[in-house]
């Protein structure tokens, strides 16, 4: 791989979530390749990237980058503006866009997929209910945008010449929408880090503890109506719009806690002294879940998505089948009753296989395998 010329490509850097980790590991193997993004917030840039070579489109400057949802339809022509000739390989690490830049017929172009975009396809009925989008005149505008998007994604999909999956889910998304194979490479999680045995002694814990994003479609109402009837107590990590509505839901009696957004170093901390990570949504991967797990505490997930990969029910915590409230009140209960059969130790164990140097040894070894196939 010395002498292959390597460009990453990503979506966009307003947030730091899953996607932009996978994208900082991608960059500490290929520390010399640029970084081609649509636009970056200087503060992500500054906090993770800082000795990357990151080249943005003209939306770097369109004065509504601080409301990247309204910019989705100007995302095509975005990644369709770079100039990538004179690279060997371009790896790409798509949720939504990056799949669709153009490259020469010399290049290799590989995907790494975090998922097909959501709200085009799969999400696209509740991405509009979220953005109270009801009245006739405005869904036939955002239906018609929509249905011009998919055509862009399915178009653009067939210029990507191999595709590497996050999990299994996502590649069956990949087949149904782009019908395309794909290798399964794990996102990477940092076992090493989130490892018990780093803490010294650790207290039982007596409440539950989830850390997300506070939006909509993670679901976190649930876990607070779940918790309030099971009488667990809950610690909330994380921020977002739906914030002042969770709030609400959660009351001021104090069996909810609101952490905020938390390093990672109190995340570690907090997570191992609870009592289990409750995860709720119909997520692609999940890499805090599997954060949990290797710091040995118990999760309990909704029985979709990614979650199959690692959760191992009452081993190494529960499933719910329905995402609704009763569905995960009833497996809390169970949990609190029943406990699971593993201990710590053998609950770690289920997560060291998504460590960090097992991705790093696998999409080194897709791409240098692929890196020539032109």
């Amino acid at each position: 791989m010395d002498q292959v010329k390597l460009a990453l490509v990503h979506d966009f850097l307003f947030a730091y979530g899953g996607a932009e980790r996978t994208l900082h590991a991608l960059h500490e193997l290929y520390p010399e390749a640029p970084i081609y993004t649509t636009f970056a917030y200087p503060e992500i840039v500054a906090a993770h990237f800082p000795k990357a070579a990151i080249i943005t489109s003209p939306l770097q400057k369109h004065w509504l980058r601080q409301w990247p949802s309204l910019l989705i339809n100007h995302m095509p022509q975005a990644v369709e503006s770079f100039d990538l000739r004179g690279y060997d390989v371009v790896l790409s690490s798509s949720g939504a866009f990056s799949h669709g830049v153009i490259t020469g017929p010399d290049t290799v172009h590989i995907c790494y997929c975090h998922t097909p975009m959501r709200y085009g396809w799969d999400w696209h009925v509740e991405y509009l209910s979220e953005r109270k989008v009801r009245n006739l005149p405005a869904l036939l505008i955002a239906n018609t945008a929509m249905s011009r998007l998919r055509l862009w994604d399915s178009l653009s999909a067939k210029r990507v010449d191999y595709w590497v999956a996050n999990s299994q889910v996502v590649a069956n998304r990949i087949r149904q929408y782009y019908r395309a194979e794909s290798e399964i490479i794990h996102p990477p999680v940092n076992t090493e880090f989130f490892d018990f045995r780093s803490l010294g002694e650790i207290k039982e814990g007596t409440c539950a503890i989830t850390v997300s994003r506070l939006k909509p479609y993670k679901k976190i109402d649930l876990i607070i109506q779940a918790c309030r009837a099971v009488g667990l107590p809950l610690k909330i990590a994380g921020a977002g719009e739906d914030e002042p509505r969770l709030r609400k839901l959660a009351g001021s009696d104090g069996t909810v806690i609101f952490l905020g957004p938390i390093s990672e170093e109190e995340k570690r901390t907090e997570i191992a002294g609870s009592r289990c990570f409750i995860f709720p949504a119909d997520d692609d991967f999940g890499i805090a879940p599997v954060e949990a797990l290797g710091l040995g505490v118990p999760v309990i997930a909704y029985k979709k998505g990614g979650a199959l990969e690692y959760v191992k029910d009452s081993e190494n915590g529960y499933f719910f089948k329905e995402q609704t409230v009763e569905s995960l009140e009833e497996q809390l209960r169970r949990f609190v009753t029943d406990g699971v059969r593993m201990n710590r130790s053998d609950i770690r164990e289920t997560a060291v296989s998504f460590g960090e140097a097992a991705f790093c040894q696998n999409i080194t070894s897709f791409i240098t395998s692929h890196a020539h196939a032109n």
